[in-house]
Parts: structure tokens; sequence; C-alpha cells
């Protein structure tokens, strides 16, 4: 992960951990309480802030409410937004921004997730293990890039994904002619871990200007092919997941741009 292009247009990279919380018949998936949360979350932000992570944010009550997969918390080295570490009921998330360095950031989230491991209490209402892991990076390119932030021209000259309007959408039939597309793409990839991979691009909106957003991913949800948190190796699989995960990311992005357009993140 430490092949990373100086000037990328990258606005986020996120890394996303999420463990098993134990079924309740009376409540829906996404409702039951995790068991595991008020242990957790105590020596992870023992952990946070013994690494640097000592500015805390609160982005929902901590404690209210037992939706699981909703960060709670963000723990920042300073106020200046990145790094930060995220937590809450079944989720753990790492953050950076443009400025990441790969092999920094995958050390981090090694670290974060062995943590996560050490805080887990033993509880007799059943097993705990990963169920979802991803690796997602967020991209955005200004008009400054190819001239253009219609997205379709934009795909036309800075991509390597040709797309066109058919006749009727050309036709007089339509005053203006559509500028704005969105086009997703999903597909497993081939690794011990079943993981997909996806990338969604469109039209999109930072906090001022109007962009071309892609967001590209590697998502594993099998539970099966999940690290094991009792295994020895834990750390290493995770690490392998993490540099398989970027073995897709990145030579997509080299092969999805093209090639006069890489140059100017170079």
């Amino acid at each position: 992960m430490a092949t990373i292009l100086p000037n990328a247009p990258l606005a986020e990279v996120v890394f996303e951990l999420r463990w098993s919380i134990p079924k309740i018949e009376y409540a829906p998936p996404t409702l039951a309480p995790d068991p595991s949360y008020p242990a957790i979350f105590d020596g992870f932000e023992k952990y946070a802030k013994s690494v640097g992570f000592g500015t805390i944010r609160d982005i929902h009550p901590v404690y209210t409410g037992p939706i699981h997969g909703v960060a709670r918390r963000f723990y920042q080295t300073d106020d200046s937004g990145f790094p930060l570490l995220q937590l809450g009921p079944g989720i753990m998330a790492v953050n950076d921004s443009s400025q990441y360095e790969g092999q920094s950031f995958k050390d981090r989230c090694i670290q974060a997730t062995l943590a996560i491991k050490s805080y887990f209490p033993k509880l007799k209402s059943g097993k705990y293990d990963i169920v979802r892991m991803e690796l997602k990076y967020i991209d955005v390119f200004n008009k400054e890039v190819v001239g253009t932030i219609n997205s379709i021209d934009f795909c036309r000259a800075a991509t390597n994904l040709q797309i066109d309007l058919i006749d009727f959408l050309k036709s007089d039939v339509f005053r203006k002619q559509g500028s704005n597309i969105r086009f997703q793409y999903d597909s497993e990839v081939s690794s011990k871990f079943r993981s997909r991979f996806s990338f969604d691009i469109g039209s999109g909106k930072n906090e001022v200007d109007d962009v071309v957003r892609l967001e590209s991913r590697v998502v594993s949800a099998v539970k099966e092919r999940m690290p094991r948190m009792n295994s020895k190796k834990f750390g290493d699989d995770i690490d392998a997941w993490l540099e398989e995960a970027h073995s897709v990311t990145s030579p997509f992005f080299r092969d999805f741009i093209k090639s006069d357009v890489l140059q100017k993140f170079k």
C-alpha cells in the first residue's frame, strides 16, 4: 500500500470493520444491542488516546439507542479533521484524507483492529467475529483536470470508460442534452476472502464547487472467509486483506484514468 500517487485527487480513504451482534428474538437485526460495546468503548478510548487521538467529537449520543453499525464517536489528533478513528456499536473505522501515506494508514488500520480484538469481553451470549470489512477511496475531480465537470464529457476526456448517449437522448425531443450521468459497476474479486469490487462515478458537489466524484471500494462480507479473532494470525490476515484490497483499487484507478491525465497526479 506504499505506492501512492503524490498528487492524486483523493478526498478520503476509509477502512471499515464490523463485527457480529448476537441475535435477539424481539429485536430486528439493526436494533439488537451490542453487549460488547461498553467494554470496547472504554478500552478503545484508552487506546486512541495512547496513540495520539486525544481530540474527541461525538457524532451521535454515545450510549443512546441500540442501533449498531453507526459510528458514535470520532477520535482525532487535533481539530483539523484527519486522520481520525470512529467507533460505534458493531463498527470501527479509520479515515484519512488526501495527505495520507499508504503504509502508515495500513499500520493504523491493523493496530486499531487488534485493539478492538483485545477489548472484546468474554460473553456467554454468543461467538463474536468479523462480519464485514471495507476499503473505500473517494476521489474528487474539479474542472481544472480536463476543463469540464460535465460527467459525460469528463468520462470521455479523462477516463477509459467510454460512455455515449443513444440517438434518442440527443434528439430535439429534449430542449437540452443531459450532461450528468451516474455509472455503477460491481463484480466479485478472485480472492480467498470472497471480496467484491465496485465503483461509482457521477456528478457531485464539494463544499463550494460542482465536481465529478469517483468512489471505488473493496468489500468482504462472507463471514466464513473473514479473519478470525481467535486466530493467532489475525493481525497477519488483516494485513493480507488490506494488501489484497489495495491491489485491486490502485491498478483500477491507474487503468481507469487516461495516461495523460494520470501524469497530472504524479
